[in-house]
């Protein structure tokens, strides 16, 4: 069979997004294997826009991370918009720490506790 023959173009419409899939056959071990790639040939517009204030150095953070990710922070949250669709909710647990872990919390911000060098040192201490 030619590759020819086996390549084929599809076009759907999806919520307004034209996509051509077209199968790369590739030899692997002497055995034909197809691959899909998809290619968007068309979007529908981007027509809402938000705005938020939030804290400068967790912007920079977080902007550094979407940056080795290979992502902008639009992309970034429209990812984050559409997780919270498909899992109707925060795609993260939210807690609120019980009274202990608080207690913690301020105790290390304050210098107080424990500190060990390695691992091992504190596995030792727990015993």
């Amino acid at each position: 069979m030619s590759n020819n023959s086996i390549q084929w173009t599809a076009l759907r419409a999806a919520a307004g997004r034209y996509t051509t899939f077209m199968p790369e056959p590739k030899m692997i071990g002497g055995v034909h294997s197809m691959h899909m790639q998809s290619i968007t040939v068309g979007s529908m517009g981007k027509t809402s826009q938000i705005s938020a204030r939030i804290n400068s150095q967790d912007k920079e953070r977080a902007e550094r991370v979407f940056k080795k990710l290979g992502v902008t922070a639009s992309q970034a949250i429209t990812m984050f918009y559409k997780q919270v669709h498909l899992r109707r909710g925060i795609p993260f647990s939210l807690e609120i720490p019980n009274e202990v872990t608080v207690k913690a919390i301020e105790e290390s911000r304050a210098g107080k506790g424990k500190s060990y060098d390695s691992v091992e040192a504190l596995m030792d201490d727990l015993g």
